[in-house]
């Protein structure tokens, strides 16, 4: 399915601010299973915006790609759902 076909199943997106450029291609790296682009906004900010078609199970599977990121890393991540923001914090445990 071509991108621009996925992109009129989106249903929802995720989006990710990072810190850095370096750390957005970082993330890319980690998120390269799913549909995922980076966005350099007009104010510097770059962010990785990731199309999530509806299923439960694909956007577990972002998160959990997310979570995994974030802990490897030992840094936080902002995100947005839905108008929502959230902050991912590292697994203490892990």
């Amino acid at each position: 399915m071509s991108r621009a076909a996925r992109r009129e199943k989106t249903l929802q997106t995720l989006n990710i601010v990072a810190a850095s450029p370096e750390s957005a291609r970082a993330l890319m790296n980690a998120l390269s299973g799913f549909d995922a682009e980076l966005i350099h906004g007009s104010d510097g900010d770059y962010e990785v915006m990731v199309a999530l078609g509806g299923s439960s199970q694909e956007t577990i599977s972002v998160l959990n790609a997310l979570e995994r990121f974030v802990t490897e890393r030992e840094r936080s991540a902002r995100v947005t759902l839905d108008g929502r923001e959230y902050v991912m914090l590292p697994d203490p445990v892990k």
